[in-house]
């Protein structure tokens, strides 16, 4: 059960790295994230803390091992 959990938390990981290099890394994926981003939001309101804990969540999933999840 143990190992099960162990390679879920990995794939987890895989996916939120891969995902996370996509968004930041290329320009095409990154205009379009852009482009989906503004028309959804509305910048005077924009609370950027989410985007920092949404960094942090991922950092968390990615270095679980330093944080004994």
């Amino acid at each position: 059960m143990h190992m099960i959990y162990l390679i879920i938390r990995f794939l987890l990981a895989c996916y939120f790295y891969f995902l996370n290099y996509m968004i930041f890394n290329c320009s095409c994926v990154k205009s379009f994230i852009g482009l989906l981003f503004i028309q959804k939001a509305n910048f005077s309101n924009m609370n950027f803390s989410q985007l920092h804990d949404m960094n942090v969540f991922i950092d968390i999933i990615l270095k679980g091992h330093k944080y004994n999840l």
